[in-house]
């Protein structure tokens, strides 16, 4: 997993295989900058991998944050 930050985009690159405890690690760093920092966007990519296990992660952030995360 690399985390970068650039043109106030917190970018979320995955390499790995996700699952359920994958997704819960991500989840739980991700809120942890989001809510340390005031960034205006969040990508993650998944470079095609199965993201499915992403989905609860991206609607509970979506519907608790102001800014809005994108998975691609």
């Amino acid at each position: 997993m690399n985390i970068i930050y650039r043109k106030n985009t917190l970018y979320v690159y995955l390499n790995e295989n996700i699952d359920a405890p994958l997704a819960h690690k991500v989840e739980d760093r991700i809120n942890n900058i989001m809510g340390t920092y005031s960034i205006d966007n969040l990508v993650i990519r998944t470079n095609g991998q199965n993201a499915g296990a992403l989905r609860d992660f991206e609607f509970r952030y979506n519907s608790t944050h102001s800014t809005r995360m994108t998975i691609k």
